[in-house]
């Protein structure tokens, strides 16, 4: 059997297109994401005696439905198809480190923290170990003697938290933190003040409701000043000096051809694709509309 093992290490998401769009967590699971080229995966999870368990609500959780299960045991086995070695070699990595081929932007695994993040954090940090001890998971060393943010190691595996989470419990973990945050992008502060940078956070997030402005389906309309998109601009601008990636919710369902648009501007906007993630329940949609756009960047097709 090593020759399959070999081929799939070689073929494992060969041609897929990594995209800025984020996959929520119902019951898709991760292969159907990373399948479309997702970069991030956010997966709401509650403490239940002593096991981390998935689920969006309370009243739908089951003992088999862990995060083990569903999301850090496939993660290590894609992960171990591309690096059969530990992948940190002679300090540097080499592309097929990372999930996507040709592709040196971190996969980002975003857990939403339902239940008490106090009790729930510890457990999280436990389950991360094997991803650690290989040498793929990201994280901020604050005992170095430049405590900056030059002192996070880039690595294959990002892991972030968002809902119960709190910066205080982020910064806690020291002096290795493993776990990063997913900060307001309203409160992020300029490049000279704020508290939330790389060091202790991964993206800054704003819902599409709570952007100020207008956004038009008359496309000349949409980019003026005042417009949602501007709004966007600013913010997104801050977050892009602090090394964070702007993530976007909440984006209107329908109509379908509105909802469109609006990732269409998102993805056609002069952020770079690894700085902007895109939420998103609708991935075969998403990925006919990335497909579009990016022909349309390069000359040859309409989005």
């Amino acid at each position: 059997m090593a020759w399959f093992f070999a081929f799939l290490r070689v073929d494992l998401l060969r041609g897929v297109q990594p995209k800025p769009l984020r996959k929520d967590t119902r019951d898709v699971p991760l292969l159907e994401a990373v399948s479309h080229g997702s970069r991030s995966i956010e997966v709401a999870i509650h403490l239940v005696d002593g096991q981390i368990l998935v689920g969006d609500d309370a009243d739908t959780l089951t003992s088999e439905r862990t995060l083990q299960n569903l999301y850090l045991e496939p993660l290590y086995l894609l992960y171990k198809l591309r690096n059969p070695d530990p992948p940190l070699v002679s300090g540097h990595f080499y592309p097929s480190n990372f999930l996507y081929e040709d592709d040196y932007a971190p996969f980002n695994l975003m857990l939403d923290y339902k239940t008490n993040a106090t009790e729930l954090h510890p457990h999280v940090i436990k389950a991360l170990e094997p991803f650690e001890d290989f040498g793929l998971l990201e994280q901020y060393d604050e005992s170095l003697s430049d405590a900056g943010d030059g002192n996070r190691d880039r690595r294959p595996l990002v892991v972030s938290c968002t809902g119960n989470c709190t910066i205080d419990l982020v910064e806690a973990d020291r002096p290795i933190r493993r776990v990063f945050l997913d900060a307001p992008l309203l409160d992020i502060g300029d490049i000279w003040s704020g508290r939330y940078n790389r060091t202790n956070a991964h993206t800054a997030s704003i819902r599409w409701t709570d952007l100020e402005g207008t956004w038009a389906y008359d496309k000349d309309k949409r980019h003026g000043p005042g417009t949602k998109l501007a709004t966007f601009a600013t913010f997104s601008l801050r977050a892009y000096q602090k090394s964070l990636i702007t993530r976007v919710t909440g984006v209107p369902q329908w109509p379908l051809f509105v909802r469109n648009d609006i990732y269409r501007d998102l993805l056609l906007s002069k952020w770079p694709d690894s700085m902007m993630y895109l939420d998103t329940q609708d991935l075969d949609t998403v990925d006919e509309v990335a497909h579009s756009c990016r022909a349309q960047q390069h000359g040859s097709g309409s989005c």
